[in-house]
């Protein structure tokens, strides 16, 4: 068989024996110039940041470098060293809420109405001129609110709650209810349930409003909190007349899609879908987060990869803890999707919290043409001699599962990754034995610098 190439995406198949590939808790990073080595690359873990008393946590905002949050019914700031102040609450207690900001007013969408939060008075109140709604987002020196009937209402320049009766556009080009509001480039994007609209500001005084010509877009948005402007396009979840579950990226007037049929396949029966992004050491990520799990999309390497927490109760791989993320103090914070805690998220981090990540490989299938083959050596290219001083991971270790049909997998076997400074310490195993289709799944769970680069195998091939 030889070269084993194993920095790939995640792309499971319907059935193992169509493709196998799994990337869980490590991304494939391509190289940026000739010589760099393709590689996949350890997740950030998280680092505890603060707990708020209130949870779960329902939005988040970065506004000129401070970060707010709503949990439950309060309205939260937390600061760079970890504290925080409950600046007051809002009318509800359940359910995800947008933020928007304007000047020094904050203003929140819970579905129901609107809240102001002032930060210079210190006070929160409804927004009496506000319609029924819950995504709002700042456009042009002004607020937009998500209205009911089509309807999109607008505060005058510079005043966020001051909303006049007839400062309202709609949505007709196609007859479909507003479920969420983006915003990207020069446009407003009005996703409905089967279709989306793209709107602009012309400038004039008394209709400032209009629709783009050729701006009717045949994709909705199936899961409003999946929509998010990233690299300066619109991203959603798209439903339509035809089906669900694909991802898409506004491109001009096209929807394009991002999404493989293995994400569409998880889109497909996920239920609570949400989305968030975040940009480190030059990728940009698209987050879908659903109780079934995690799947994220590089823009850098255009591939998918899964992410998961491991819950130590049970031992079971679930979805990843971070809901919602602002990059604010320097830091990337993010908050836990079901409790009050807010981390701190980071590429240095070899851990969540404490808790251990489970990185795991799985190949691509390795056979010879139905030949069965008999594996004498597997050989795993892996960043040596990273253990640290004491504890958990100061002699870190791999862990190897074999499948020689290709579907099943039989015992784990480990091998040492190198104890700290041991950097020529080379991860083998020896007698894999003998199978039809090999598959290969690699672990590594102890707190430390985690980078595979691709493997070689010594095999003797038999007769069919």
């Amino acid at each position: 068989m030889g070269n084993l190439v194993l920095a790939g995406p995640s792309n499971p198949g319907i059935s193992a024996k169509v493709d196998s590939q799994r990337s869980i808790n490590w991304y494939p990073v391509k190289p940026e110039r000739e010589g760099d080595r393709v590689h996949l690359r350890g997740r950030p873990g998280l680092e505890l940041h603060c707990t708020l008393p209130k949870s779960p946590i329902r939005g988040v905002l970065d506004f000129t470098g401070r970060f707010f949050c709503v949990a439950v019914a309060r309205v939260y700031e937390v600061y760079a060293n970890g504290t925080y102040r409950d600046w007051g609450a809002i009318g509800s207690v359940e359910g995800k809420v947008t933020m928007a900001a304007l000047l020094d007013v904050i203003v929140i969408g819970d579905g129901s109405g609107y809240y102001a939060l002032d930060l210079a008075a210190g006070t929160i109140s409804v927004i009496t001129d506000a319609p029924r709604g819950r995504f709002c987002v700042f456009y042009n020196q002004r607020i937009l609110y998500q209205g009911e009937n089509g309807q999109v209402f607008y505060s005058e320049l510079n005043d966020a709650t001051n909303i006049p009766g007839l400062n309202f556009f709609t949505a007709e080009g196609l007859p479909d209810e507003i479920v969420a509001i983006t915003t990207a480039e020069d446009q407003i994007l009005l996703h409905g349930a089967d279709s989306t609209e793209l709107w602009y500001d012309s400038g004039d005084a008394d209709n400032p409003f209009q629709r783009i010509s050729g701006g009717s877009v045949y994709s909705g948005c199936g899961w409003p909190d999946t929509a998010l402007r990233l690299d300066n396009a619109s991203w959603w979840v798209e439903t339509d007349k035809d089906g669900a579950g694909i991802v898409r990226r506004l491109q001009g007037t096209t929807a394009l899609r991002v999404s493989t049929s293995a994400v569409e396949r998880f889109t497909a029966t996920a239920t609570n879908l949400s989305a968030h992004s975040y940009q480190e050491e030059g990728h940009t990520f698209y987050v879908l987060n659903a109780d079934q799990g995690t799947w994220v999309f590089d823009l850098k390497s255009q591939e998918w990869h899964e992410r998961a927490w491991l819950n130590r109760n049970t031992g079971e791989q679930e979805r990843s803890r971070p809901e919602a993320h602002v990059f604010c103090y320097g830091l990337h914070l993010v908050t836990d999707y079901e409790s009050g805690k807010v981390y701190r998220q980071s590429l240095a981090y070899h851990s969540d919290a404490g808790q251990e990540i489970r990185r795991t490989r799985v190949s691509a299938h390795a056979d010879q043409s139905g030949r069965a083959v008999i594996v004498d050596e597997l050989f795993l290219d892996f960043a040596t001699g990273v253990g640290l001083v004491t504890g958990q991971g100061s002699d870190p270790k791999v862990m190897l599962r074999v499948s020689h049909d290709g579907v099943t997998f039989g015992r784990e076997r480990t091998a040492s990754l190198g104890k700290i400074g041991q950097f020529r310490n080379r991860v083998r195993f020896h007698r894999l034995g003998r199978g039809t289709d090999f598959l290969f799944e690699i672990s590594v769970s102890d707190p430390v610098l985690s980078v595979l680069m691709d493997g070689d195998v010594k095999v003797r091939v038999g007769a069919r």
